[in-house]
């Protein structure tokens, strides 16, 4: 007889453009991208493509990896999030006056469930050492109930993590 064999596909959905990156990116635009990524754009692709809501994953690079975070944030405090995985690669520390303004913000998730994963990645010749090793530490520290949080580090530039922190995370959650 044929045998079929069932593998898990991932579907990648690339948005191209980096016109409105200080704007789409960064609070308080964010919130409507995010928006537009949740409730118009995935819910599209999902009828198209058949794709589970339930094994949906959000990626950034620098102002991509501050929305990743961002995101997380913005939907831990409505108390629903709409990906079982966050990858955030060199976050910047967005629109806030600095890292420290940065970690003050996601201290509001302090308590909040977050049934997900969030992978913090960085370039040890970037924003890793200043930017991405202490948001991983505050949050190590934080009690988030379900939180799946990882770290990495790349020996690469700022631009040069993308790459590889999008194959590990790859490798790790949906292989």
């Amino acid at each position: 007889g044929v045998q079929t064999c069932a593998l898990p596909i991932s579907l990648l959905v690339g948005i191209s453009g980096t016109a409105q990156r200080g704007t789409d990116f960064l609070l308080p635009g964010a919130a409507r991208y995010l928006r537009f990524i949740t409730h118009e754009l995935a819910p599209a692709i999902e009828r198209q493509y058949r794709a589970n809501p339930q094994r949906r994953a959000l990626s950034g690079l620098s102002h991509g990896g501050y929305f990743v975070v961002a995101a997380l944030v913005l939907e831990g405090l409505e108390g629903t999030l709409s990906f079982s995985h966050y990858l955030s690669t060199e976050s910047s520390y967005g629109a806030h006056a600095d890292p420290v303004a940065y970690r003050a913000y996601v201290a509001q998730l302090d308590g909040k469930p977050l049934p997900a994963t969030l992978f913090l990645t960085g370039s040890r010749n970037g924003n890793g050492p200043g930017v991405v090793t202490p948001l991983y530490n505050q949050l190590a520290a934080q009690n988030q109930p379900g939180l799946n949080l990882l770290r990495a580090e790349y020996d690469t530039t700022h631009v040069g993590a993308d790459a590889p922190a999008f194959e590990d995370a790859l490798a790790r959650f949906f292989s």
